[in-house]
């Protein structure tokens, strides 16, 4: 088992998109609490938090009365580097918003970054929208039967919860994660140039999604965005001169 670094693990926030059952938030600051999460987030829940979410947290009461709440999960993506979803509905071609990486494979590849990641988990009876999906920088899902594939929401946080834990290492390399912000100017740059080639508008949205779904599933860094920011808009305005 790797060595863990309880404060490392600041780096991660939980976000529950409309929560319909203030006990599965009770639950999940437990389990945050058990792997050393400290920062849960509300997103336009449906249920208030009332005693019995606090009866259920045990300990992690502090959770809970640290919580943040918001109204859209757009107004998330300033605050992080990235944000990952979480879902049971995978897509394995057509759905380009749900092609999903598996999650033990996945998260080995964050433990050396340094920037504030977000897992998105969506409602007790429907999960994340591919609207809200359209905010995020890519999609995990965590195997189950196929007879039974929709986790309770509190132990799929659970399972994300310690496989975090178990792979984040004592210290960090450093890499730096690229920005919600730079990400949106490089999409916008490409948009941008779409435009210019007169490429077909009911493909771009295709497209702008696929780039970040290889955005995220690279990690990249802000050194490499940066490179890739000069790039595109050396090509734009190139073309806008043309």
């Amino acid at each position: 088992m790797m060595q863990n670094d309880n404060s490392n693990m600041d780096r991660y926030s939980i976000i529950l998109v409309g929560t319909e059952d203030e006990r599965n938030i009770g639950f999940t600051a437990r389990v945050m609490a058990n792997f050393g999460l400290s920062f849960l987030i509300l997103v336009s829940p449906q249920c208030k938090i009332t005693e019995t979410a606090y009866i259920l947290a045990r300990h992690a009461s502090s959770i809970l009365d640290n919580v943040t709440i918001y109204d859209t999960l757009n107004q998330l993506a300033q605050h992080f580097n990235v944000l990952i979803g979480t879902t049971a509905r995978v897509s394995y071609n057509s759905n380009t918003r749900r092609l999903a990486y598996n999650l033990r494979d996945f998260l080995p590849l964050i433990a050396d970054y340094d920037g504030k990641i977000g897992f998105v988990f969506g409602r007790e009876s429907s999960g994340l929208t591919n609207n809200e999906i359209d905010h995020l920088d890519f999609i995990v899902t965590i195997p189950t039967s196929p007879s039974y594939p929709a986790l309770n929401l509190s132990h799929a946080v659970g399972i994300i919860a310690y496989e975090l834990f178990v792979n984040t290492k004592t210290k960090s390399k450093g890499f730096k994660l690229a920005d919600s912000k730079h990400k949106e100017i490089l999409f916008d740059y490409v948009n941008h140039i779409l435009t210019l080639i007169e490429y077909p508008n009911f493909k771009k949205k295709i497209l702008i999604r696929t780039l970040k779904n290889l955005l995220g599933r690279s990690l990249i860094s802000m050194r490499e965005l940066y490179a890739l920011l000069g790039f595109f808009r050396r090509i734009k305005y190139h073309l806008q001169s043309c």
